[in-house]
């Protein structure tokens, strides 16, 4: 009888033994890879290609974010314009415009001012104090007197240039400037 490691030898000897060569044949043109310099010159190329399109991405946030900024600021100016506009239209006379500073009576005979104050345009009237808009770094008031009112004009500046007027025409009912 013939052991199990006898019978594993003789079949191994008589099978056919793989050919141990070289790999000096080439492959078919279509099973071919990367050469290096391929494969470097198509990271290069994804490389850039990834930078610019992050450099897009922060430009469009980096204007986005401007643009954020002067619509803020114009949001502001017209609230400022339309505040003072708002108390003109309902104003009785005119006391006080000139720099930084408007001062009239109301229809009902209260005092309503409004001042630049640190950049924050407030409106005064009686003891009640409030900022109506913000980021200001002028508001200029003038009053033309005329015949049967005054014209009063406000131009406010924001903190990035931004420039809004208005011009209120305040009939006189005792009296102007």
């Amino acid at each position: 009888m013939i052991s199990m490691r006898a019978f594993s030898a003789s079949v191994r000897a008589l099978s056919p033994r793989p050919a141990r060569h070289r790999c000096t044949r080439s492959l078919p043109s279509d099973q071919r890879g990367f050469t290096l310099l391929e494969l470097v010159v198509a990271s290069a190329l994804a490389a850039l290609v990834i930078v610019a399109a992050l450099d897009t991405t922060w430009r469009g946030l980096f204007l986005a974010k401007l643009a954020q900024k002067q619509f803020d600021e114009t949001t502001e100016l017209r609230n400022a314009a339309q505040w003072v506009t708002r108390d003109l239209r309902r104003a009785s006379a005119v006391a006080e415009a000139g720099p930084g500073r408007l001062e009239f009576t109301s229809a009902d005979g209260g005092t309503v001012a409004y001042a630049l104050d640190g950049g924050s345009l407030v409106r005064t009237e009686g003891a009640s104090r409030r900022t109506v808009a913000k980021g200001l770094t002028a508001a200029a008031f003038s009053a033309d007197e005329r015949e049967g009112g005054v014209l009063v004009t406000a131009e406010f500046t924001g903190e990035r240039g931004g420039n809004v007027r208005t011009a209120v025409w305040v009939p006189a009912a005792s009296g102007g400037i």
